[in-house]
């Protein structure tokens, strides 16, 4: 950013040009409020610049604005105090939203509406109008530009700020997928672990009904045995039989149990050794109680 100093040596913004801008004071004051009334009453004839202009408050705090704007373009000094109150007023005019081809066409409506009291406070004095004139453009075109970069800093800063929270959202969404891919992929596999236990429970069941009945007939045999037989070392190894057997048979419940998890299903059963095996093991049954 240039110097204050070097922004008026660019522009060629002299001394004599300063003290005739000054020589002016008198002249803008006796005139301001009509110079500020018919700026005002330009505003209200456009929409894009009436909406600003929505209240009594409003209108009268813009009005005693644009009074000290034109005072302050006459009066100096023209130093950096000066400078930050034009970058000033380039910051409010982005934060109001107002952009630049309508408060760019508001420094040209001043030059135009100052231009004729100019010509008639000097009359004859064509030389010193002239002069006059140019530095007042001078200055009015320094005020622009410095509203102009402020505007700018400030658009750049508020863009910067939403792709900064845009970066942060794009950041987060991405988060938020990937912790949605983790909870399907564990879904996933906890659907496969679940079809597999189902698998398993299928198969528990056929072993367990294939098992569960050869076993009873076993155990109902040793039963039968073990009653009739007074050979302790025989006793012995039949009670070894039924021990174990009575084991599997809760191992096989438990696979029932497991089994029985998934929602009964109705199909064809083949029950000629089923009934068989049922036969058999009532016939040892009736035959330890005595029953014919």
């Amino acid at each position: 950013m240039h110097s204050w100093e070097h922004r008026k040596q660019f522009l060629r913004l002299t001394k004599e040009e300063e003290r005739n801008i000054v020589a002016l004071q008198p002249l803008v004051m006796s005139h301001v409020d009509e110079l500020v009334a018919a700026f005002y009453r330009h505003l209200l004839t456009f929409p894009e610049t009436r909406k600003f202009l929505t209240n009594e408050l409003i209108s009268t705090r813009l009005l005693e604005a644009q009074k000290r704007y034109l005072l302050s373009l006459v009066t100096g000094p023209y130093d950096e105090t000066y400078e930050e109150s034009r970058r000033q007023i380039g910051r409010v005019h982005a934060r109001l939203g107002l952009t630049p081809e309508w408060y760019l066409g508001a420094y040209a409506l001043y030059l135009s509406l100052l231009d004729p009291l100019i010509h008639e406070h000097y009359q004859a004095q064509s030389e010193a109008y002239m002069a006059t004139r140019i530095a007042l453009t001078k200055i009015v075109f320094m005020d622009i530009q410095l509203a102009m970069e402020a505007y700018i800093d400030k658009s750049a800063e508020a863009q910067e700020f939403a792709t900064q929270q845009l970066a942060g959202l794009s950041h987060e969404l991405e988060r938020g997928l990937n912790r949605n891919r983790q909870v399907l992929l564990e879904t996933q596999r906890q659907l496969r672990l679940t079809e597999r236990v189902a698998e398993l429970g299928t198969l528990a069941a056929s072993m367990a009904h294939e098992i569960g009945t050869p076993l009873n007939v076993i155990m109902g045999r040793a039963e039968y045995l073990l009653e009739r037989t007074n050979d302790e070392a025989i006793k012995k190894g039949l009670s070894t039989i039924v021990a174990q057997v009575d084991r599997v048979t809760r191992l096989v419940t438990q696979l029932l149990s497991l089994a029985r998890r998934n929602p009964a299903t109705l199909g064809p059963v083949h029950l000629g050794e089923t009934v068989v095996n049922c036969l058999d093991a009532m016939h040892e049954h009736f035959s330890r109680h005595r029953i014919t």
